[in-house]
């Protein structure tokens, strides 16, 4: 899964964030609900999940399949966004959504407007908490991790966060790495998607570690397509520059002479769609029209599931999504072996799949014409696939998190006595 850029960021500075991690005493939190009055007769956690919005997502996705399956499993949930956006992903039925951004109302101006809004943010989020009275918040990505411990303590309330990858791209600045340190040491448990993640931490928090299987959707658990399958090549992804789909392009018409009846279709959006646009224009120019950029779609299921081959470029990943999906549809996947691991942790070389170095092109053309050439190791390569079902399907998956979860709920339910 790779780091989900948050669309809207948490808008305050460095310094601000280092303001709203000391103490603040000044702000009455709302008086919490009597747990044991609201507490499901079969005794099962009541969780907030917090996010920046649903815009469509690796973590995104995951937060919203978690929370339709810890409700189906008869949890009490509270879905917690900063923002909503466009084309994001349903809420599950029967989950509660609130908002914590500031209304226009709430929104301070003037000088110290950031310093204060940030204030009213974290006071906001306070009385969601208390309001709520969970047994457990459940954080995903960046800044909202931090928010979330930072706006724990005066109920003090569990928290989980989400890490989804490398913690110098997540927090790329300084004062961000020292306030991730500061709330995973605080945090009751920290989330990873990549055992090789874990190892960029040190030894105090990764106590607090564990690492989770990335949940499959389930229509990417349809039977997958006969062989041999059409001769397409097929990305999926945000484009932008962490993708390198520029490397992708020019590594595929490498092989144009040599395979003119094979196609490279790259489904996604992004702040390089017009960069990329120009290049596969004049590859194709060059070379014969054979590079597409799809757009976004909302089938992706259907858009790939004929295709042979899958190809993932990128230069930093958690645990792909994409990835894992072209792989229980049974594509023959090629992936770069980047950090933080998480295409080395499913993809066993050769036997499920292709690895190459990150920005390799020339081992790019090398894997692409040996999977073209030989329909046979596609076939191979793409049935043992499949098998990353036996870990990540959702029934399996999420299991392990409900299990974990519901751990930490109850650190806070044997403290109250609920």
């Amino acid at each position: 899964m790779s780091r989900a850029a948050e669309k809207k960021p948490v808008r305050a500075e460095n310094e601000e964030m280092h303001s709203g991690m000391e103490a603040d005493n000044s702000c009455a939190a709302s008086p919490a609900r009597n747990s044991a009055e609201v507490r499901s007769a079969d005794g099962k956690p009541r969780a907030a999940l917090f996010i920046s919005s649903l815009t469509r997502g690796g973590a995104e996705r995951v937060m919203v399949n978690l929370a339709g399956y810890l409700k189906k499993a008869g949890w009490e949930l509270l879905l917690v966004t900063q923002y909503q956006q466009k084309e994001e992903y349903p809420v599950p039925a029967g989950v509660r959504r609130v908002l914590s951004d500031l209304t226009p109302e709430e929104t301070a101006a003037g000088l110290l407007a950031r310093p204060r809004n940030l204030s009213r943010r974290l006071r906001k989020l306070e009385r969601i908490w208390a309001s709520f009275d969970p047994d457990l918040i459940v954080a995903f990505n960046g800044k909202n991790n931090i928010m979330a411990v930072r706006t724990s303590l005066r109920g003090n309330y569990p928290v989980a966060v989400f890490a989804v990858s490398d913690p110098s791209m997540e927090y790329p600045t300084r004062f961000e790495q020292f306030a991730s340190r500061w709330a995973y040491r605080r945090a009751t448990g920290v989330i990873l998607t990549t055992h090789r993640c874990m190892e960029q931490y040190d030894a105090g928090i990764r106590t607090r570690m564990v690492v989770l299987p990335t949940p499959l959707a389930e229509p990417f658990l349809s039977e997958p397509a006969p062989w041999p399958r059409q001769r397409r090549v097929v990305a999926v992804g945000r484009l932008d520059d962490n993708k390198n789909h520029a490397m992708m392009m020019r590594a595929f018409v490498e092989t144009a002479p040599e395979f003119p009846d094979w196609t490279l279709e790259i489904y996604g959006d992004g702040e390089d769609r017009d960069k990329l646009a120009e290049l596969a224009e004049q590859l194709n120019r060059e070379r014969g029209q054979r590079i597409f950029l799809k757009g976004r779609t909302s089938d992706v299921p259907a858009a790939i599931r004929s295709a042979a081959v899958f190809l993932l470029c990128s230069e930093i990943e958690g645990m792909p999504n994409s990835l894992l999906e072209a792989m229980s549809l049974g594509l023959a996947v090629i992936s770069t072996d980047c950090p933080c691991g998480g295409p080395a942790e499913v993809i066993r070389d050769g036997e499920n799949g292709l690895l190459i170095p990150v920005g390799a092109t020339e081992a790019l053309v090398s894997a692409l014409r040996r999977l073209m050439t030989d329909e046979q190791l596609r076939e191979r390569l793409g049935r043992a696939a499949v098998r990353i079902r036996d870990t990540h399907a959702p029934d399996v998956a999420m299991k392990s998190w409900e299990i974990y979860l519901a751990g930490l709920a109850e650190k806070k339910r044997n403290r109250t006595g609920v």
